[in-house]
């Protein structure tokens, strides 16, 4: 299990690391504040190595740690999503900053595709 504190520790921990997993966070949390919201990511191995007393499940199916479930967490993107948005701002803007980044991971999990900022 992998936790970062906040989106900038978020994409220094996964991007280019060749990580395929989904993060996982509050989704509460993060519609409050993107950039300080906590994020997990639970490798599909780890989980299926727990006992079965040890993993629940939430009311989306994902398969999380039993220690977790007070924080009502659910999946949010895998990681190569958050790199191709991250990829795609970057072919458009340069180098995005945090909040462009922000803005453009809420806009691809709430609409499954890509911001309209190539302009």
């Amino acid at each position: 299990m992998q936790h970062f504190q906040g989106l900038d520790s978020l994409i220094k921990g996964v991007v280019g690391k060749e990580i395929n997993e989904w993060v996982s966070v509050n989704i509460e949390q993060l519609q409050k504040c993107v950039i300080t919201s906590d994020y997990y990511i639970f490798p599909e191995d780890e989980i299926w190595a727990l006992d079965e007393s040890q993993v629940y499940e939430n009311e989306h199916g994902d398969e999380l740690p039993v220690e977790f479930k007070d924080q009502n967490l659910e999946r949010w993107l895998e990681v190569g999503d958050i790199e191709g948005v991250i990829s795609y701002l970057s072919h458009y803007h340069g180098t995005p900053n945090l909040m462009q980044i922000a803005e453009a991971l809420q806009y691809y999990y709430e609409n499954d595709a890509f911001t309209g900022l190539e302009s």
